[in-house]
């Protein structure tokens, strides 16, 4: 059994979310690495739960209009 990484997590959820928010996580995840930091860190997961608490909040790419 395969558990799924912070990295592919990530990835899976980056359609539903911004350009801004990715640069975002881009940006974080890049120095996180560079500094020598693995990508299952729980630093990577705290950016996988933002990614999912920016869509949940944000209702990105689902028409709520009444």
């Amino acid at each position: 059994m395969t558990r799924t990484t912070a990295m592919q997590e990530l990835s899976e959820l980056s359609p539903q979310l911004p350009l801004n928010v990715l640069k975002d996580i881009d940006h974080r995840v890049s120095n996180w690495l560079a500094r020598g930091g693995d990508e299952n860190d729980p630093y990577i997961w705290q950016q996988v739960r933002y990614a999912k608490n920016y869509i949940a909040a944000t209702f990105y790419g689902q028409d709520m209009s009444f």
